[in-house]
């Protein structure tokens, strides 16, 4: 028995290294050589109040000091070890250490639950949504009424194109917790797809009420305005997404495209360029400034952005082609 506790303590040791990753050896030496000399010391680190990774290494050395093994032995659950070293790997995109550490966790104990979410968050950020429902799955049945694990089965159903069936995780993700930002943001953005404009709005707005400063739901929602024909409310959207922050490129962009179809074409130009200035070295930024200046009457003037827009992989229309192609000349 012994012989076991020490080899999952040196295990134990090995993973606080990588989960203080910027912490030295130092730090691990510190902990082999705690002052740990009675039995009370022992219950003192067991009463920890919020109890962290690294206090179960305490707790556990601290009831090891103290010869009560099979405490000891409770506080290395090695499950919990390699799901706490997979999320480390994960958070460093290691992605195939994370996975070997979740699959062996969940080998030795495949009714907790944690391993199963943090496996299905690495494989929805390597695209394998069909393996990350898979895994949700199993996290809804072991932790039910987890709202994060509903949102987040949602968000990899609606990247299989099952909006339909996102939007129901979402919302019982929302009957769970009325609270959840996300999970409106994501249920915004399935209604979105499904072309519920309305029901859209009401999810960002329920986005900007919870979370006032959140300028992705300011943009959205002004999107959606806009497919609504609701110009005057896009633009409201967009401006208040830019005083939160004013060098928001997808701010500007979004703002000069309303101003664009509704002939603003100066506004449009002037809102372009400030999507460039902020940093939108988009081609396509370039493009459609370059269209709003032929729309101005200044033909020759718009050919450098179409030439710009070019270079950046955007197909120039013919006649914005033949207009520089004659300027040219």
């Amino acid at each position: 028995m012994m012989k076991k506790i020490l080899t999952i303590i040196l295990f134990m040791m090995s993973l606080i290294c990588i989960v203080s990753c910027n912490k030295t050896d130092t730090k691990i030496n510190d902990y082999n050589q705690a002052d740990i000399d009675s039995e009370n010391e022992a219950d003192n680190q067991a009463d920890m109040d919020q109890p962290t990774f690294e206090s179960h290494i305490l707790n556990g050395n601290a009831k090891l000091k103290a010869k009560r093994y099979k405490e000891a032995e409770k506080e290395y659950t090695a499950e919990e070890a390699l799901n706490n070293r997979g999320f480390v790997y994960y958070r460093m995109k290691e992605y195939n250490k994370a996975l070997d550490d979740y699959n062996m966790a969940i080998e030795l104990k495949d009714d907790y639950a944690d391993p199963f979410y943090n496996r299905a968050m690495l494989k929805i950020d390597t695209g394998d949504f069909y393996g990350a429902t898979d895994d949700l799955n199993r996290v809804i049945i072991l932790k039910q009424g987890n709202a994060d694990a509903y949102n987040l089965r949602g968000y990899a159903k609606y990247n299989q194109e099952r909006y339909n069936e996102a939007i129901t995780d979402y919302t019982i993700a929302i009957e769970l917790n009325e609270n959840h930002i996300e999970a409106y943001f994501n249920r915004g953005d399935a209604r979105d797809k499904t072309k519920e404009y309305f029901g859209a709005i009401s999810d960002y707005t329920n986005v900007s009420r919870l979370d006032p400063k959140n300028i992705f739901a300011y943009l959205s929602r002004g999107m959606v305005k806009e497919k609504i024909k609701d110009y005057n409310g896009a633009i409201a959207d967009f401006n208040r997404a830019l005083s939160i922050n004013p060098n928001y490129a997808k701010g500007y962009s979004a703002r000069a495209h309303i101003k664009y179809i509704t002939k603003d074409y100066a506004g449009a130009v002037s809102d372009y360029s400030k999507a460039i200035e902020t940093g939108g070295d988009d081609g396509s930024i370039y493009y459609n400034r370059g269209k709003a200046i032929v729309d101005m009457g200044m033909e020759t003037e718009a050919c450098s952005d179409f030439k710009r827009s070019s270079d950046l992989g955007i197909d120039i229309d013919y006649k914005y082609r033949k207009i520089c192609g004659e300027a040219e000349k």
